[in-house]
């Protein structure tokens, strides 16, 4: 039986990203070398001690020497001993997860685009003011078949996006390694199911340092049940943004000062704008109809009639000033939206578009919530929902890397399974209410259903 370890490529740049390990041509998953550094650092230290006592036994007599030799022993043991568990602990911690599979009919194809605003200078990093404005967008749709096709991993740019994300909350780089065996439920360039009627469209948007596949669930689930979803990465706002040329745009911290800066807001509503002409970029694209930055047989099948938004964060607050901007919106859904640095013309303004918001629990009396209850308020068609137990990035895939994510405070309480029960109801019905006309008290069901949820009755002093 021949063994091999087989480098997987970037889809985009040919890079090595990550290796899985062949079994007789056949794929065995879950190799993750750093889960065995214990291991080599046990082997190391024991020729240590060795050396060490080694050095000294020279001039033992042979009781002593015994005596050395049963103390190598012991330390020797002892460390590989120690070296087991450190090794056990680490697959415990960060595990390699699989995704879970979409429940809708469909089977999910996945195609990947680099897209270029001609009209759009960048306003960030090294090119800014010179640069044309450049972002990825990832589609996820029903496809007509799968077979033969790549299943494409959960994060397609693996390690490099993984080694960025771990500086982030300070780790090892090398620590959150094993996302790169995480396979997702879509397969790269399958053929998009044909249908007489177009499917309606969601466009889908990270916050702050978070990226397009971390909410690849809410895509490739909307996918399943037929929609179309295009999900973003924010360039300079995701923690790095690898393009089909190679490449690489890690996030701008200096784009949003922390709090205490006295022009924070000012630098707030700056990002948050930009994340907003991103959106409305990929809205042009895809009414354009000489556009040819998307594959012509999934744009063809858009209903353009039927275009929501759902966003995380910034992505929300984002969202929520194309809603208030742009007629072809017809929903908004905002997962913790983060709109305190919208302008008032914004946070006032009357649309058509529905809305609806899940705040955490972690978010309530936020400053965000004055601006949050200004747009709830001056719209008809506008909800609120606490989900209780939760904290801001429950509304993201975090958990995939560890489970202990609501040990150290990073989620909450509330038993992850069922926070994606309620978050996954909470996306299909309203998106089946505002773009397919399926009227629906989802809100009802959930208090219902769910203690954890209730809706804000007056969001004017929540």
């Amino acid at each position: 039986m021949a063994v091999g370890r087989a480098p997987y490529k970037c889809y985009s740049c040919g890079k090595d990203l990550w290796n899985k390990v062949l079994v007789g041509g056949e794929e065995m998953r879950g190799y993750i070398e750093w889960y065995y550094y214990p291991f080599y650092g046990a082997f190391l230290a024991s020729l240590l001690v060795y050396a060490k006592m080694k050095r000294y036994s020279f001039f033992a007599n042979s009781f002593n020497h015994s005596i050395w030799f049963l103390n190598m022993k012991n330390r020797t043991f002892f460390i590989y001993i120690l070296a087991f568990f450190l090794s056990i602990i680490f697959h415990m911690a960060f595990p390699v997860t699989a995704m879970e599979f979409p429940s809708g009919p469909y089977d999910v194809g996945t195609q990947i685009y680099d897209w270029t605003d001609h009209e759009r200078l960048e306003t960030y990093g090294d090119e800014a003011g010179t640069n044309l404005r450049k972002i990825k967008v990832q589609a996820w749709y029903p496809a007509n078949t799968v077979e033969g096709f790549e299943q494409l991993p959960w994060i397609p740019e693996g390690r490099v996006v993984s080694r960025k994300l771990a500086r982030t909350f300070y780790f090892p780089p090398f620590m959150l390694d094993q996302s790169e065996e995480v396979l997702s439920n879509s397969y790269l360039k399958a053929p998009v199911l044909s249908q007489d009627k177009g499917y309606p469209v969601v466009v889908l948007s990270h916050g702050w340092s978070g990226f397009r596949t971390l909410h690849s669930d809410l895509g490739e689930l909307l996918a399943s049940h037929g929609f179309i979803v295009l999900g973003i990465d924010h360039t300079y706002g995701a923690p790095v943004v690898v393009f089909e040329n190679g490449e690489e745009v890690s996030i701008d911290g200096e784009a949003l000062p922390g709090r205490d800066d006295p022009d924070f807001l000012k630098y707030a509503e700056v990002f948050i704008n930009t994340y907003a002409e991103d959106i409305s970029f990929v809205l042009d694209v895809i009414t354009d109809s000489d556009g040819n930055q998307m594959d012509e047989a999934l744009r063809s099948l858009l209903d353009l009639n039927k275009i929501g938004l759902l966003g995380h964060s910034t992505g929300g607050g984002a969202g929520v000033k194309v809603a208030a901007m742009d007629p072809r919106v017809r929903g908004i859904m905002g997962l913790d939206p983060w709109v305190e640095p919208l302008s008032n013309n914004i946070v006032k303004k009357e649309t058509t578009a529905s809305y609806l918001f899940l705040r955490s629990e972690e978010w309530k009396g936020h400053k965000n919530d004055v601006n949050l209850c200004e747009v709830l308020n001056n719209n008809n068609q506008a909800e609120l929902f606490q989900i209780q137990g939760t904290t801001h990035v429950d509304f993201t895939m975090i958990y995939m890397y560890s489970p202990m994510t609501s040990v150290v405070g990073l989620t909450g309480s509330l038993d992850r399974d069922r926070f994606e029960e309620i978050q996954e109801t909470f996306v299909l019905e309203f998106f089946e209410s505002s773009l397919q006309g399926l009227q629906r008290d989802y809100g009802d069901y959930l208090e219902d259903n769910y203690p954890e949820v209730f809706r804000v009755p007056s969001v004017k002093n929540q």
